[in-house]
């Protein structure tokens, strides 16, 4: 593990949001090195909408005493431009004000840590002009999406936006790290320095779920039949229809759904739409999902197939398969190189027959597999990996 630097890390979800690849990442990093974590920025409106962007107004660096090692987190101001969403005339002028507003505000917090020469790690696809900002020994793209390829609603202009930061960055950062091999394929078109870290797991926190001695959260719907679950980020990735066709179809299922909901159209569905069998149980914090998973009979992973999720590699599936239980998901790439230990599946009526197979199918050896293979792929060896290629980049540099 690299020792004794000064990281700062832009990153593409605040500290405390779900906790993804930037946070266990970085957790790692610190207890070695000392990190800058910079959460999400926002635009100006939000001021006026949002009490937590207005209490970021005065933030400063904010050392985390539930961190081992050295982790600062810092909340920017909302006072940056809508870049992406502006005509294109407008955009490059307001990108270029947004750029040295973020750097003048990032070097002032790091003159408040005495924090010189970093390792500068990008998460946010918005900032590729921080890499030329801020002087660093080194920069760091960690890529974990397909931005120009964003399934949500954001729009022809937007999605073109992303691919052009996307592209700087992959062109300007001294290394590039992804998690799919659908990213390494594109990104290695683009520089020479790209690395394939996939994604991994906590596994003793996740494979708590495979203990049968503990109990259910107090939340969790009761009933008999089967439970089919999800946890993470209810968004536009998901397929609604999907799950709401599954669930009409099998009314004795019980379908559970575990995670922030950041679509609105999502939400519609799930509180107008949805039959009385989906259960929405909200946002939980990260040590509390093992508990849910434990009551899942089955664990899902039901994306819609598109451009962007073709590149992902879902958080999700080494938590689940720590868990040891069975898994149906939609024919991602990164997921179908899984398989046996996945089952893969489109439509309503595939999803349904994936679920009763491994409901009647499945075996200890499987089950085993599943938990050998979570206990491989773990964040501790992915920080690792990730440290190794930048010593020896470092070196060569030296």
């Amino acid at each position: 593990m690299i020792k004794g630097h000064d990281i700062l890390c832009i990153s593409s979800q605040d500290w405390d949001v779900h906790f993804g690849t930037p946070q266990q990442t970085i957790y790692r990093l610190a207890r070695h090195n000392r990190v800058l974590y910079v959460n999400l920025t926002y635009i100006l409106p939000t001021i006026l909408t949002h009490r937590a962007a207005r209490k970021r107004i005065v933030s400063k660096p904010t050392h985390r005493d539930d961190v081992p090692g050295q982790l600062f987190e810092y909340s920017p101001p909302p006072v940056f431009l809508p870049t992406g969403s502006l005509p294109e005339p407008f955009c490059k002028a307001a990108q270029l004000f947004d750029n040295l507003v973020f750097a003048s505000i990032l070097k002032r917090q790091m003159a408040l840590l005495n924090m010189t020469d970093p390792i500068l790690w990008i998460y946010s696809v918005k900032w590729p002009a921080l890499i030329d900002s801020i002087p660093s020994k080194l920069s760091v793209y960690d890529c974990v999406d397909e931005w120009g390829e964003w399934s949500g609603d954001t729009g022809s202009r937007k999605l073109k936006y992303g691919a052009e930061l996307d592209q700087q960055l992959c062109e300007n950062a001294d290394l590039v790290f992804v998690v799919s091999k659908a990213l390494h394929e594109s990104k290695s078109k683009l520089t020479s320095q790209v690395h394939l870290v996939p994604n991994a797991v906590d596994f003793d926190l996740f494979h708590q779920a495979s203990r049968v001695d503990k109990g259910l959260p107090d939340d969790f719907p009761q009933g008999g039949g089967p439970v089919v679950g999800y946890t993470g980020y209810l968004d536009d990735r998901l397929d609604i229809p999907v799950l709401i066709e599954m669930a009409k179809a099998q009314p004795g299922w019980r379908i559970v759904l575990v995670g922030p909901c950041i679509s609105d159209q999502v939400e519609t569905a799930l509180t107008n739409a949805s039959p009385p069998n989906i259960h929405w149980l909200g946002p939980k914090d990260q040590k509390d999902l093992p508990s849910y998973i434990r009551g899942f009979d089955v664990c899902l992973v039901p994306y819609r197939i598109d451009g962007f999720t073709r590149n992902i590699y879902p958080l999700k599936l080494y938590e689940y398969m720590a868990s040891g239980k069975p898994i149906v998901s939609s024919p991602i790439p990164a997921v179908e190189d899984e398989r046996p230990l996945v089952e893969i599946a489109s439509t309503p009526a595939e999803f349904i027959d994936r679920i009763q197979t491994v409901l009647t199918n499945e075996s200890a050896e499987l089950t085993e597999a599943r938990i050998r293979t979570a206990r491989e792929n773990t964040w501790d060896e992915r920080a690792e990996r990730k440290s190794s290629v930048l010593e020896q980049y470092l070196e060569a540099a030296s």
